[in-house]
């Protein structure tokens, strides 16, 4: 009698009616809920299989059409979440629950002792194995990277002198747990030490901030990084700056060149960048935000300090070197690591900054500018390198020329004003999701072909960049894709690359066309 009625489930008709109703009821009402507000919002999220986009691919190429057509039901998934109501209602006030009472971070932050918070990338640097090892395979490495990078600098004459800013975990692992105390030894990956030893057998200049940084940490107990930030005080960032001209002058001894930089004092209130990755309501402020005094760094004539093409001192930087530049960070302006280091040398520096991806980024850049036929190294005689320590065990190290090109005529729109035309989307890049990366702001990338501007009916093709992500939030450009017509206002790219510049990009696969000389939109309309 128990094994047939545990076998069996008697239920009425009436019952299962109301329960299958409910649940058809349940999962129909998401997607015509989502469904509503899109189109109420005129912002509808276009399904990925335009199949006709894929049968020529497949007759040709099999394996790239099933490369596009991935890449489009991600891009599709992508748009879904990033759209959801349910979400919108729901991550904020869970993520609140999560981190409040349980200490919970998400996929890239983990929070330490409170206020602390730490980015998950740079935990992985300091505890994974050492990125030299043979299990972690990698087309290029750091060590051979480097080696190549300053080879091609000295055939021109230049001395190369290299920068790993440590992480956070490295120099305050006992805000992230209490096993750790303040005079811990710095926590690097394994083969960080071997790295150095190695580079420097062969020659290479290294300025090393982590002995200056945990000294300041443990005789003076002052803290060297923001709390809920990835980046350096401005204090920390300063004596960096300080101890590296003083490392310029002993080492290099570079011929007087005396300007009389002058500073003053700005106070900056921020909270960022890991703080906003967590998405916690912006009614919760359960992290406070940071308070620095900053010193900005003026001209003899009391006009912010801007890089100087001329300059033979040139600096390759990310975000560490940025933080207290760029605008857009919310950290001040013209106080970061290369107004501070001109101030210490009373010297004017050259400087290309870029968000994100310090293992090639800056690299990439100067390498395009020569083969444009522009020669940013003319009259260097010293070039920095400075690059966040955990690009040595997730950063990309392929190797880029440095061989100056000649500027060819192009097919490629370069605009001498600002100007409106259209064009279709012949390729795009795609922009991170925001709160995935510990930026607020993404530039992408669009090859335009079909090209129509008033007057002009030679030139086809245009190089684009605009935004892809603003205050961590998607633009509408975002959302666009291949074949869609596009209306936008073009201007060139140079004369807003010291504006914008520094901010991270999704560049385009394609090698050829990022060659080409880039226009800039800043807005882009279907």
């Amino acid at each position: 009698m128990a094994a047939s009625e545990v076998g069996q489930t008697s239920i009425s008709i009436r019952l299962a009616i109301v329960c299958t109703c409910l649940f058809c009821i349940t999962i129909s009402s998401v997607p015509i809920i989502q469904q509503s507000i899109d189109l109420y919002g005129s912002r509808t999220v276009r399904g990925p299989f335009r199949l006709s986009e894929y049968a020529r691919g497949w007759i040709q190429s099999p394996f790239m059409a099933n490369t596009g057509l991935m890449q489009e039901m991600n891009r599709y998934e992508s748009e879904l979440e990033e759209r959801s109501f349910l979400k919108s209602i729901f991550l904020g006030p869970t993520q609140y629950l999560l981190t409040r009472w349980l200490q919970a971070g998400n996929e890239q932050v983990y929070p330490g002792i409170y206020p602390w918070l730490y980015y998950r990338p740079d935990i992985d640097y300091a505890i994974q194995p050492g990125f030299l090892n043979k299990r972690h395979k990698k087309k290029e490495t750091p060590v051979s990277t480097i080696l190549d990078f300053q080879q091609q600098l000295a055939q021109r004459g230049i001395t190369l002198i290299l920068l790993p800013t440590p992480v956070k975990p490295t120099i305050h692992p006992e805000f992230f747990t209490s096993r750790y105390g303040v005079r811990s030894p710095p926590l690097h990956n394994a083969s960080y030490t071997n790295l150095l030893t190695n580079l420097r057998q062969r020659g290479v200049h290294l300025f090393d901030p982590t002995p200056h940084l945990i000294e300041r940490a443990s005789l003076s107990n002052q803290l060297q990084y923001l709390q809920t930030d990835t980046h350096l005080t401005f204090e920390a960032m300063t004596v960096t700056a300080q101890q590296l001209a003083f490392y310029i002058k002993e080492h290099m001894k570079p011929p007087p060149k005396t300007i009389s930089y002058k500073q003053t004092e700005q106070v900056v209130t921020n909270q960022r960048d890991i703080a906003v990755m967590l998405k916690l309501p912006s009614s919760h402020a359960f992290y406070p935000q940071e308070i620095q005094t900053l010193q900005q760094v003026l001209t003899p004539n009391d006009e912010l300090w801007k890089p100087e093409l001329s300059a033979d001192i040139l600096l390759l930087g990310d975000s560490f070197s940025n933080i207290y530049s760029l605008e857009g960070m919310g950290w001040g302006t013209s106080a970061g690591l290369a107004e501070q280091l001109s101030f210490y040398l009373q010297r004017p520096l050259d400087a290309i900054f870029r968000n994100d991806a310090g293992a090639y980024a800056t690299r990439q850049i100067l390498s395009q500018s020569l083969a444009r036929g522009r020669d940013r190294l003319d009259g260097k005689k010293i070039v920095i390198w400075q690059f966040a320590a955990r690009e040595l065990f997730q950063g990309d190290w392929k190797k880029y020329s440095l061989k100056l090109g000649q500027s060819q005529l192009s097919d490629f729109y370069s605009p001498t004003t600002t100007i409106s035309g259209s064009g279709t989307i012949a390729v795009i890049s795609r922009s991170p999701k925001p709160g995935t990366v510990p930026y607020k702001d993404n530039m992408i990338t669009l090859h335009l072909v079909d090209l129509v501007i008033p007057a002009i009916t030679s030139l086809q093709q245009a190089l684009v960049y605009t935004w892809g992500m603003r205050k961590n939030r998607l633009t509408q450009a975002a959302y666009l894709r291949p074949g869609d017509r596009v209306e936008l206002s073009l201007s060139l790219w140079l004369e807003v690359e010291n504006k914008y510049g520094g901010y991270r990009r999704t560049p385009l696969d394609d090698v050829d066309v990022e060659l080409e000389e880039p226009c800039w939109s800043e807005h882009i309309n279907r």
